[in-house]
């Protein structure tokens, strides 16, 4: 009995989903749906600090992965007794940059991340992230959110571009909004507050699908077939500078 040309792309596509990375290392976000804000007040409210602050981003495909930033139009952070509360920040997704290509290739790419396979960003210029809760993780409970996997050496230099948060003092939630589609995602960060002000750093997975961001879904039997997928699991990162 033989197998149709078919089956047999499948079978291969199923094979190098197998052999390869289908997602960045790290800990995956809770995702739920969105949840209230609290209208807090606090002691002091904290500005971005919009040139030291940006989103990164790391994207995977069959043999090899693309990585970069968003810049940050602006946000503040509400610190009550001495640790965040509350706060928000609006991502530019206008303000994209490619940082592992150059040229030519580069500006396709960009382009490509702005049209309606992606971001869409005729339509949907800025995303959104507001807290929704900040707890510390103390001891064992901080160490544990480092999961195996991302405690494996650096080889590749998009995760040396957006590395793992190491030693997170606390657990966030927020309602991450892109494409006007809101969910709430929780992750690890490391927060530290100085006489300087505050530095918030993370790096969790999502999958983008879940924003509406489906071009080349890898789920898709279709797009195995073809061989034309990009993974649905993205790794992103915040580094935030903010000082009053």
């Amino acid at each position: 009995m033989k197998l149709n040309k078919s089956l047999l792309a499948l079978l291969f596509a199923g094979a190098v989903f197998t052999a390869c990375d289908t997602k960045p290392s790290g800990t995956e976000a809770e995702v739920a749906e969105a949840q209230e804000v609290a209208d807090i007040q606090g002691d002091a409210t904290l500005q971005v600090d919009k040139a030291a602050s940006q989103v990164a981003w790391i994207g995977l495909k069959p043999g090899g992965r693309h990585y970069g930033t968003f810049g940050i139009q602006n946000g503040e952070l509400i610190v009550e007794n001495g640790s965040v509360a509350g706060g928000s920040f609006t991502i530019d997704l206008n303000d994209i940059n490619v940082q592992d290509m150059e040229g030519e290739y580069r500006d396709k790419l960009t382009g490509h991340l702005k049209s309606a396979d992606f971001f869409d960003v005729q339509n949907h210029p800025t995303g959104q992230f507001v807290i929704t809760s900040v707890s510390p993780l103390e001891g064992s409970s901080a160490d544990a959110a480092l999961t195996e996997e991302s405690r494996k050496e650096v080889d590749n230099a998009a995760d040396a571009f957006l590395p793992e948060v190491q030693n997170p003092t606390h657990r966030v939630s927020g309602n991450l909004t892109l494409r006007d589609k809101t969910l709430n995602v929780t992750f690890p960060a490391r927060i530290e507050m100085t006489d300087a002000g505050l530095q918030a750093k993370a790096r969790f997975v999502i999958d983008r699908t879940q924003w509406g961001i489906t071009f080349r879904d890898d789920t898709s039997p279709v797009n195995r077939a073809k061989d034309e997928v990009i993974f649905n699991n993205v790794a992103v990162g915040f580094n935030l500078q903010a000082k009053q």
